[in-house]
Formats: structure tokens, C-alpha cells, sequence
């Protein structure tokens, strides 16, 4: 299936020396169409193009969908790119993320209705638009791989997270982030974790759209990722976005579907986070929840067909709450 593809930037909220933070994105359709509009935003070290296959299964399988957007956080991908004077000393945070998609909502998506698509910090991102936008617009939220905890559970288990957030800092901290080329790049990747168990379409596009030129006249010549690992990195340690995200989900589940899915194969999230985030007691009615048999944490790129098979599963479903 054809995919027409448009780039766009977009001006956001976030201010870092009187500048205005901006934010890549593309517009994804598959022709003329009227419906929903769905936003996908994508996990620490990761971009915008990586969710490229689930749009296309979404716009060709699936039903009253006008268009999918793609955005990136104001430190990943393109969007680094366009920040690069700024982010020399500066993190934009996940609420800077968060504010940017709701305005560019307000701003480009006026009278439609939307569907938001988080992948791991993407869903703490996700959530927190719901700060910011009319609930009435949302047609669903949908969370997959969600690290969303309270502050009281994270307190409660303050030395397994610190010791698995260290762990993830130091992975990202050892991990290359330039090569002589992109031949290289890709011959490294593919027999390297977690890179190796990547659906080869999504190794393809974070090749050609998560990596860079250093010297743009010389195709042939070194090639860097967009996102610097020190941005991946701090990505990580924003504590008090998953803690909000987490704290809004009884209020937001009254009035938007959240649907959930996990990857089976997965350890970052464990079980007691799982569980939290559909505890009923704390007035938590999730509208879904998906287990994937293949794909871990980063099912979103192991596991792209069966994310979007999860996904067309309640969209299209007869008895949908999106």
C-alpha cells in the first residue's frame, strides 16, 4: 500500500532562551478519507518513522480513518535537529512533549476527533494531553507498554526501580552512537541487542531516519543517531511525568477508552505495574487489555503487525469504545 507522506514543524510551547522549541512530524493518509485521526508518539531513543508499518496495516485494514500524524519529542529525531542550538545544555521534558502535541491539536486538528498512541515515555506523553485538551475530542487512548506507576508504588519499590533505571542509563550510555558509515551502521545493528530482534522494516527505516550524515555532501561517509544518547538517557529519569501519568488515569478512564498493551515477552514493566494500572479500586477501568506472545518492551519494533493487528482489534471491533 501507498503511503502519502508529508513533513511538517511545528512551533510548541516549550521555551529555552527565548526560543521556541520545535517539533517534527509527518502527516500519514492513504487518500481521500473522513474519521478519526490517530497521533503516535514513540519511546526513548526511538522516532517518529518506527511506527511507519502500523500506520500503513492501520490505513489499509482498517475503517473511518481520515489520517495518521507522527511527532517527535523535541530532543528525538528530526525535531533534534531543528533544536540543536538549544539542546547543547538542555532536556526538554515529557510535559514539554506532551504540551507541544496538545497545541498542535489545537492549532491543525480542529473538529476532528483523535485517537493518541504511546509507546513507553510516549505514553506518559499521551496521558498528559489529556491536561491540556478537551476530553470530549479523544476518541481513545492507547497505551502500549505503558511505565506508568504512582508515586507510592514507585516509594514502595525504590531500590528495584533506582537499580533498573540505572541499568538502562548505563546501556544507553555504552551504546555507539557513530559509525563510518551507514553500511557499517546497519552490519552493527543487526547482530547486536536489542537492534538484532527488530522487525527488519523498522532496522530499515531507524537506519535511514534515525541516523544522520556528519557530513551531508559525502553519502557515503560517518553517520551519527539524531537523538544524542546523553537526550536518551535523561529521558529516563523523568520520575514525576510517570507519576502524573499514572494519577490521572481513574479521571481520564471516566470519559476516554484506554486500551493497554503489553508485550509478553517484556521485564521493564513488571507485574505489580501492570496490575496498578487496571486496579479497580483505585477506580481504574481500563477498557482493554492486550497481551502480545512476541515482542517485549520494545514490541513496537519487534513486533509492529501484531501491535497493529491489537489495535485494528478494537477499532474495528463491533462493540468499540473507540
Amino acid at each position: 500500500m501507498a503511503l502519502l507522506i508529508e513533513e511538517y514543524i511545528f512551533s510548541t510551547p516549550a521555551l529555552r532562551n527565548g526560543l521556541k522549541l520545535k517539533m517534527s512530524g509527518k502527516r500519514y493518509t492513504a487518500g481521500p478519507s473522513t474519521g478519526k485521526v490517530f497521533i503516535f508518539l514513540h519511546a526513548s531513543g526511538m522516532h517518529k518513522e518506527h511506527w511507519e508499518p502500523i500506520i500503513e496495516t492501520l490505513l489499509d485494514k482498517g475503517s473511518g480513518i481520515k489520517e495518521c500524524w507522527a511527532l517527535d519529542w523535541q530532543s528525538h529525531g528530526d525535531s533534534a535537529k531543528s533544536n540543536a542550538e538549544v539542546l547543547t545544555d538542555f532536556v526538554p521534558s515529557t510535559n514539554d512533549w506532551a504540551q507541544g502535541v496538545a497545541d498542535f491539536v489545537s492549532q491543525k486538528l480542529q473538529g476532528d476527533r483523535i485517537v493518541v498512541v504511546g509507546h513507553s515515555a510516549g505514553t506518559s506523553a499521551a496521558m498528559l494531553t489529556t491536561k491540556y485538551l478537551p476530553k470530549s475530542i479523544y476518541a481513545g487512548v492507547v497505551l502500549v507498554e505503558p511505565t506508568l506507576l504512582d508515586k507510592a508504588l514507585y516509594d514502595a519499590n525504590f531500590k528495584e526501580r533506582q537499580k533498573q533505571t540505572g541499568m538502562l542509563a548505563k546501556f544507553t550510555s555504552m551504546q555507539p552512537e557513530r559509525w563510518d558509515s551507514k553500511e557499517l551502521a546497519t552490519k552493527f545493528l543487526t547482530r547486536k541487542a536489542p537492534w538484532k530482534d527488530w522487525d527488519p522494516r523498522i532496522l530499515s527505516l531507524y537506519v535511514n531516519h534515525g541516523l544522520r550524515l556528519v557530513e551531508p555532501k559525502d553519502p557515503t561517509g560517518p553517520v551519527v543517531t539524531k537523538t544524542s544518547k546523553r537526550h536518551e538517557g535523561a529521558s529516563f529519569l523523568d520520575y514525576e511525568a510517570t507519576f502524573e501519568a499514572a494519577a490521572i488515569i481513574e479521571n481520564v478512564c471516566k470519559d476516554i477508552p484506554i486500551h493497554v498493551i503489553f508485550g509478553q515477552e517484556g521485564t521493564l514493566v513488571p507485574t505489580y505495574i501492570q496490575v496498578d494500572l487496571s486496579n479497580v479500586a483505585k477506580g481504574r477501568q481500563l477498557a482493554s487489555i492486550t497481551r502480545l506472545s512476541k515482542g517485549g518492551h520494545l514490541v513496537v519494533q519487534e513486533n509492529p503487525d501484531g501491535v497493529a493487528e491489537a489495535i485494528l482489534k478494537e477499532f474495528n471491533s463491533p462493540n468499540a469504545r473507540l
